[in-house]
Parts: C-alpha cells; sequence; structure tokens
C-alpha cells in the first residue's frame, strides 16, 4: 500500500506517537549512560550537562542503520514475525517493571565508577550495550521497516524521529531535575514506575495485535 498526499500526514502522525510512547517506558530506566549523565548533572549543574543529552543522536544513528539494513535482507512475512516476537518481548519488559515495582520501584543510584567516566568512555559504553541492537532489532526496526515497506519511507523515519524527540527530551528532564534538586522523590519515582509499565503493557498488546493482523493478511 502506497500513501496518497492525504494519507502520508496523518500516518507520520501516527507513527510519530508511536515511536514517542515506545521511548517513554525507556527514560525511567537506570543505564551506563543515563547514570554518567546523573553524575555530571550533580557535579557540574544542569546547565552544562544538556549538550550531553543528545548524544544518543550521535550513537545510536549506526545502531538503527545497522539494524534497518539487517532487517532489510529478509522477506516480508519475517517482520510480521519480528512484530509478533517484539510484542512478546515489551510484554516481558512490562512484567519485568511490575516486579520491580512490587520491590520499592527503580532506584538511582550514582556510583563512583560513573561519576569518574569520561563522556566518550559514557558514549562506547552505549555502542556496546546490547539492549539498543535488541530493542531496534526486535522491536523498533520491525515497526520502521514495515511502514517504509507498506507506506513510505517518510512514515517510517517518523517514527524514528517521534522515538529520539521523546528520549531526549525525557534525558533532559532527568537532568535537570538532578541538577536543581539531586535526587528524583520517591513519589515521582513510583509515578514514572507505574505509567512506564503501563505504557509497555499497552505497547506490547498493540504489537501483538499489528504484528498478527500483518501476517494473517500475508499468508492469507
Amino acid at each position: 500500500m502506497i500513501d496518497t498526499p492525504r494519507t502520508i500526514p496523518l500516518n507520520m502522525l501516527l507513527f510519530f506517537l508511536q515511536g514517542m510512547a515506545l521511548a517513554f517506558p525507556n527514560i525511567p530506566l537506570p543505564s551506563p549512560f543515563k547514570l554518567f549523565l546523573i553524575s555530571q548533572a550533580l557535579q557540574k549543574g544542569w546547565r552544562k550537562t544538556l549538550p550531553v543529552c543528545f548524544a544518543p543522536w550521535l550513537t545510536d544513528g549506526f545502531i538503527v542503520a545497522l539494524a534497518l539494513f539487517m532487517l532489510s535482507q529478509i522477506p516480508p512475512w519475517f517482520v510480521s514475525v519480528l512484530r509478533l516476537a517484539g510484542g512478546l518481548f515489551i510484554l516481558f519488559l512490562a512484567w519485568k517493571a511490575i516486579l520491580r515495582l512490587r520491590q520499592g520501584g527503580v532506584r538511582w543510584e550514582v556510583s563512583e565508577e560513573a561519576a569518574q567516566r569520561s563522556f566518550w568512555q559514557a558514549v562506547g559504553i552505549n555502542i556496546l550495550n546490547p539492549n539498543p541492537y535488541i530493542l531496534w532489532g526486535v522491536v523498533a526496526g520491525p515497526i520502521v521497516l514495515q511502514a517504509w515497506r507498506e507506506q513510505s519511507l517518510v512514515v517510517g523515519l517518523s517514527f524514528v524521529v517521534g522515538f529520539y524527540l521523546m528520549f531526549v527530551l525525557g534525558l533532559v528532564g532527568l537532568t535537570i531535575l538532578f541538577g536543581t534538586v539531586g535526587q528524583m522523590s520517591e513519589r515521582l519515582n513510583r509515578a514514572l514506575s507505574v505509567l512506564a509499565a503501563v505504557a509497555l503493557l499497552l505497547f506490547g498488546l498493540y504489537q501483538l495485535w499489528v504484528g498478527g493482523a500483518a501476517f494473517l493478511a500475508l499468508m492469507g
């Protein structure tokens, strides 16, 4: 299915919002790069740390391109299977998020090692982290590729833009929060964890529905 000039803006908006919806649950989860970001905000202040928030736009470009290249070599029906697998993976993450809630929520603890890392060390850790490869290889990549094949390239790219816009805005929010307050309140921490778990659950179910429908359509 190729988009007409009238449907492209609507589909771009829908995939843009999907990208934002997938990025949001990743914001409250600690990672080596986020801990480095917070340590810099605590040491140097949030204003001097803000430029670091945009590092994923540089580092993840390689990961996204690699995932899309690899996925472009497989047949469309297998992309639908990957969307089903991605839905199950997202539901698994939702289950883990619920378990964390029962255990008291996410703990943001900046170690001395994280505080002493250089910016490029943190970037290197981010590149070597398997999580972005899993995310783009199993969950986000198949969404972009399917949108590209069935609609248009700009529709697929709108998902990527939505994802990284939300993700970077989340990093900016964390930087300002820890740079000004010094910590995340228990109430805010729990609220973000609940929202993340709900978002993961809904997105996982949506992925299963869309992936299943696409697979049945191809097999039919």
